[in-house]
């Protein structure tokens, strides 16, 4: 494939001439004719074979991580190629003036006219590149050069030409950051090479990628602080420091002269690696402190004509009309712009508090990035007057089955002049809201999946995440039918607390027929050290009928039996009351296989319930937990205690009768395995005289009766009424029984006025 004659040129003046009627118009732009034709980079939209199938596909190199090769066709007098490459996130505009940017540019060559390949060696890793060619004319006129291809040319966004290289291999966390103020941090330094916390293959891995020394060390010599590249210009006091021997001996070095409510980077570096992407540890990010201004109150208003994005990568005029329409239709006030500004502005500190007007509706139209702490809640006097804010995360255009819905988005897409360190965000708070997706979809309205939505996501490729805290207070849920909190990928993921208070979710789940989707809480567990689930409180919440999987998962997590001797789990779940959880499929409340030793699981006073009238066929599993072997030192602290349940059918009636598997008191796979008390202590238990659920509740039962064979969109939709049908009933068989005399449950369902039980308690 030395030279391609590039035919499309001659066709697009072949077609221009034979086109006319006579002389009159005849298309001859003699400037583009004596322009040179484009080329194009050999891919999948041109060759119709798979890059992975084509010897000349343009793609990661086989057997590396973060080389490229790239291929293009040739044109037949060409002087040359000329070629631009850089992070995708720089020039996804598809405008010149981007790809002429040096700061936004990795890259850029020139190669002969026999060349039609290249090979780019040393890349940054898990990063998204895309890259432009032109072809040179003889002249060397700019105006003869041909157009660029790769830039969205052509047909746009089918003519991009983007490659993703690999995650890197296993690399040792030898550096953190803590203890900020405004004008300083800390950066701790361990370099002792520890191998029980790491898989065989890791270790493998390290041995062949890292350089240790006689006392088994990782050896580095430099630390490297700069700016992120969300404020360039902060004030850094050094960009390379020398570690001493007694900076290492110490463990750790105090960084000051620093600029507040500032993010910075920092790297430590073997010097003896000779490929830089390849001489450093794991890189970190610590925001100093700032001081958050006072409450802001996002006034609440409609626009009045339609709003273009000038930051869209692909304008889509039809879809902005769309939106428009549904923002007069729902009333609703545009939101994720803020929160996007927020996340970018270095005048705005940490920790702001925005306050949303109650009765009033709010919506995003694209997923939004959680990059910064704040507190989103409704005006607290409004609260106080029975008023609460309404947040639609997409959901509000087109029908069910066509509608956009969006998430709230972990970590962020790895920027132009960013490193990959995981991006430290400190408390998110959640706080006396509603929060939905109304059209979106389950797979009973369409008999196929549903709607992709979760409340929040995480980039499958981007930055990892590391959370002070995730918190919802007195919020309620409804049509987010793939899942709630999904972490995924092979990046850092860290919540040191994860609190739920005080909410309600109902008509979610639901996306494949066994109900599928992913859990609830899926804490994907790419690597041993990574931990949502330091502190996972879930409090006072209910769940009714919300088929999804698991509760509580880290994966499959093959391969991590050795857990770091300092790797926990802390589990505290009381006073829940869940409502037919996932009937659908053989799903668990913890579904966990391979868990860390030592880990705490508190499960108390929680009220699990099936409810269906006695002539609905539909299944009612309900499965307990997973847990086939423990870490550390095989040891797990237990906590259970008075947990009830009401059922609908004569085998509910029983202590554990509630399940149809895996109960929690089981000795195999199972808690009752590591327990050393009292086995009972892990029964669900039915009391002394037997609750139906139709006897402990106003009207619990699904409204809709399933059908054997047919799908309905209706067959998890909760009552009518749920504030009123799910009251405790209130006579002598209620108020006797040990659900009510121990106060299992969620409390909200035993008060007179359910709605606002919670609206004047805050957050911790």
């Amino acid at each position: 494939m030395k030279k391609f004659i590039y035919f499309l040129a001659a066709l697009t003046v072949l077609s221009a001439t034979s086109c006319k009627d006579d002389d009159e118009g005849l298309f001859s732009p003699a400037e583009d004719l004596e322009r040179m034709p484009m080329t194009m980079f050999r891919k999948n939209h041109n060759t119709n074979v798979s890059e992975s199938a084509d010897p000349y596909g343009t793609r990661v190199v086989e057997g590396t991580r973060n080389s490229i090769q790239l291929h293009w066709y040739g044109v037949e007098g060409a002087a040359g190629y000329e070629i631009r490459y850089a992070v995708a996130t720089g020039v996804t505009s598809g405008l010149e003036e981007d790809w002429s940017n040096p700061e936004k540019l990795s890259g850029h060559f020139t190669v002969g006219p026999d060349e039609l390949s290249y090979r780019l060696d040393n890349l940054s890793y898990s990063t998204d590149y895309r890259f432009s060619i032109r072809v040179l004319h003889p002249d060397g006129k700019e105006e003869h050069h041909s157009k660029w291809y790769g830039m969205g040319n052509g047909q746009q966004w089918e003519d991009y030409m983007g490659v993703t290289t690999d995650s890197r291999y296993t690399t040792p966390n030898v550096i953190m950051t803590s203890d900020k103020d405004y004008d300083a941090f800390t950066v701790y330094i361990d370099l002792e090479y520890n191998p029980s916390i790491y898989t065989q293959a890791e270790q493998d891995t390290i041995s062949a990628r890292f350089q240790l020394d006689a006392n088994n060390r990782f050896v580095a010599q430099t630390i490297i602080l700069r700016p992120d590249a969300v404020n360039p210009d902060a004030k850094v006091p050094f960009s390379e420091y020398t570690l001493t021997p007694q900076d290492i001996d110490n463990g750790s070095i105090r960084i000051t002269g620093l600029d507040p409510n500032s993010v910075y980077v920092v790297r430590i570096k073997n010097n003896n690696v000779p490929v830089d992407v390849d001489s450093y540890y794991n890189d970190v990010t610590m925001r100093t402190k700032g001081d958050p201004g006072a409450p802001i109150l996002v006034k609440h208003s409609v626009a009045t004509s339609v709003w273009h994005d000038p930051e869209a990568t692909a304008p889509d005029p039809a879809m902005d009309q769309q939106w428009f329409e549904a923002e007069k239709k729902y009333q609703a006030c545009l939101l994720d712009t803020l929160i996007e500004h927020y996340n970018s502005s270095p005048l705005l500190a940490e920790g702001q508090t925005y306050y949303l007007e109650g009765d009033k509706v709010y919506y995003t139209r694209n997923n939004v990035n959680i990059n910064k702490g704040f507190i989103l809640e409704t005006l607290p006097e409004d609260v106080a007057a029975g008023k609460r804010a309404k947040v639609y995360l997409g959901g509000i255009t087109g029908d069910k089955g066509s509608s956009k819905t969006n998430n709230f988005m972990f970590g962020k897409a790895l920027g132009a002049g960013e490193v990959d360190a995981p991006v430290q965000v400190e408390n998110v708070i959640f706080r006396n809201i509603d929060f939905a997706s109304p059209l979106a979809h389950n797979f009973g309205d369409t008999g196929t999946t549903g709607s992709g939505n979760y409340f929040a996501n995480m980039y499958s490729n981007g930055r990892g995440i590391e959370f002070e805290s995730i918190q919802f207070e007195n919020c309620t849920f409804q049509n987010f039918i793939r899942g709630f909190i999904r972490t995924q990928g092979s990046k850092v993921k860290v919540f040191k607390k994860l609190r739920v208070n005080n909410c309600l979710f109902y008509n979610m789940g639901y996306y494949k027929n066994n109900a599928g989707g992913y859990a609830w809480f899926c804490g994907e567990l790419s690597s041993p050290k990574n931990n949502i689930f330091q502190d996972f409180i879930f409090t006072n919440n209910t769940i009714y009928d919300c088929p999804m999987s698991n509760f509580l998962t880290h994966g499959t997590n093959s391969g991590y039996d050795s857990w770091a001797s300092d790797f926990h789990y802390k589990f505290t779940i009381e006073n829940n009351t869940f409502i037919n959880f996932c009937t659908r499929a053989a799903n668990r409340f913890f579904d966990f296989r391979s868990f860390p030793g030592g880990s705490t699981v508190i499960f108390k006073r929680n009220l699990m319930v099936l409810a269906a009238a006695d002539d609905d066929p539909r299944a009612l599993e309900n499965r307990g937990a997973d847990i086939r072997s423990v870490g550390g030192d095989g040891t797990i602290i237990l906590d259970f205690a008075d947990n009830y349940s009401a059922g609908c059918r004569e085998n509910h009636l029983k202590d554990n009768g509630i399940f149809s598997g895996q109960e929690f008191s089981s000795t195999k796979n199972n808690f009752g395995k590591y327990y050393e008390g009292n086995r009972e202590d892990l029964f669900i238990k039915v009391g002394n005289n037997p609750l139906k659920a139709t006897e402990l509740f106003v009207n619990p039962n699904p409204r809709h009766k399933q059908v054997d064979g047919i799908n309905h969109g209706e067959d998890h939709i909760g009552p009518a009424n749920i504030y009123e049908d799910l009251k405790m009933r209130s006579d002598a068989k209620v108020t006797s029984h040990e659900i009510w005399l121990k106060n299992v449950g969620d409390p909200r369902w035993r008060q007179a006025d359910p709605l606002h039980c919670y609206d004047n308690v805050t957050t911790e």
